[in-house]
């Protein structure tokens, strides 16, 4: 497979799903379920799309959308993310590093 080929469809499929979940509320982006997830085709590798939810605190709410591949005999994963941050207040913006790894990604 050619790993570039795989990074930039999995960040073309990701980059979409985030612009889709950019258009929710917070309380849209709430009241999704905890995650919710499906096999998609990434560089012609079969892969999983996840769209995950999580409170940071009370007026903030993360989604996180996750490809994720297994890697040679399925001993392992390779994942790849973006997350934004929803606030009570109505903004929406994009993850910090830092997020992301404190929420687990």
């Amino acid at each position: 497979m050619d790993r570039r080929r795989y990074d930039e469809e999995a960040d073309r499929l990701i980059g979409s799903r985030v612009a889709e979940l950019r258009e929710l509320t917070f309380d849209g982006a709430s009241a999704l379920p905890e995650a919710v997830d499906g096999a998609v085709l990434v560089g012609g590798r079969k892969c999983v799309l996840t769209t995950f939810r999580q409170g940071l605190r009370p007026e903030e709410v993360l989604i996180t959308v996750q490809v994720t591949r297994r890697t040679w005999l399925g001993l392992g994963s390779i994942h790849r993310e973006k997350a934004i941050v929803f606030h009570r207040d109505g903004s929406v913006r994009d993850a910090s590093p830092r997020e992301l790894l404190v929420s687990g990604g």
